[in-house]
């Protein structure tokens, strides 16, 4: 006896599938959105298969993974109910990833729990970047999924495959309640990384600690939070060293890109982030390992005169050098000698 289903996926797709409940893993399925969309369904289809025949299997665990991804409640239930279990591994496009870290992507908070309920890992990683639960949690936002996370054990200061953690992604995303809450769970406030993915899968190669991503992203009021929280506001430099072109410049030296948070918001021109900074003690004059850039020198380059002033006023040497021997005026415009010599 075969099951028949009828139905839509995301309101777009009309799909009719034959099912048989006991014997046969064989499925006749038409439908209307692509050929990319046929091995989900399948899986989905296959799943169903082995829950009416009772027998957990890997169509069951695709099954579990599809419904976390979508937020379908009632079929995790099912599924969990069954016997399946939520501590396993799919591969999804080059990316190792779990039911609940795909539930906490999509911000389904009762799919989170649920499973954190039935045993789940709140510590799972990404075999492929590090990234944890908690990390895709925070670079969502979701404060009350960080929240909830935290209280059943998951570690805020694991570590993804260049040092990030899951304050560096809240930081990086101006996710200032999820900053507040893992710093109450014991976040580690100045740990450092070399570069980090993000959501969408970007690595994005920016040396330096939280504050460093918050600074360079223009967070403001999660910067002021994590200096709050005794961040160094130095962005605690290590020295990363990679390729690099000075600016103005075709010259590429093998030197260090990671520059200090007011270094960042001399570039962005952003003043209400380096008045926030130097309130509490950003060095003016710190220099990037190997290059010899300081603030002052960024805010000449990009011919922020605004910036200029206000770095100057915090006591910055006008006449500071970077490694080549050139001092600020020399990277400022033509236009801008007259306005910078005054």
């Amino acid at each position: 006896m075969d099951l028949k289903v009828q139905g839509s996926i995301g309101g777009m797709t009309r799909w009719n599938l034959r099912l048989p409940i006991i014997a046969r893993k064989h499925i006749d399925y038409t439908e209307t959105i692509g050929s990319s969309f046929k091995m989900p369904i399948r899986a989905l289809m296959l799943a169903m298969v082995a829950v009416v025949s009772g027998c957990a299997s890997w169509e069951q665990q695709q099954a579990l993974y599809l419904a976390s991804e979508r937020g379908d409640y009632l079929t995790v239930k099912r599924l969990l109910d069954h016997g399946t279990s939520p501590d396993f591994q799919v591969n999804d496009g080059g990316h190792f990833k779990s039911p609940l870290f795909v539930a906490a992507k999509g911000g389904h908070q009762t799919i989170v729990i649920l499973m954190a309920e039935r045993g789940a890992n709140v510590n799972f990683q990404d075999w492929v970047t590090g990234r944890t639960v908690l990390m895709v949690a925070a670079a969502s936002g979701d404060h009350e999924c960080v929240d909830y996370l935290c209280s059943k054990g998951a570690d805020p200061n694991m570590k993804g495959e260049h040092g990030e953690t899951a304050l560096m992604y809240a930081a990086f995303c101006g996710a200032v309640n999820c900053l507040d809450r893992l710093l109450k769970a014991g976040a580690h406030v100045d740990d450092w990384a070399s570069e980090f993915w993000t959501a969408d899968r970007l690595c994005v190669e920016i040396p330096g600690t939280a504050l460093t991503w918050a600074s360079r992203n223009g967070h403001k009021e999660a910067a002021e939070k994590l200096l709050n929280g005794g961040a160094d506001p130095n962005g605690a430099p290590r020295g990363s060293w990679s390729p690099y072109f000075f600016p103005g410049s075709s010259r590429m030296a093998f030197a260090s890109v990671e520059e200090s948070p007011l270094m960042y918001a001399a570039q962005r021109n952003d003043i209400p982030m380096a008045e926030c900074l130097l309130k509490h003690g950003a060095s003016v004059d710190l220099r990037a390992p190997a290059t010899g850039f300081t603030a002052l020198i960024w805010a000449a380059q990009k011919n922020n005169l605004s910036m200029v002033r206000l770095i100057i006023q915090h006591g910055a040497d006008p006449q500071i050098k970077d490694s080549r021997g050139f001092g600020p005026l020399h990277y400022a415009s033509l236009d801008s000698h007259a306005a910078f010599s005054n």
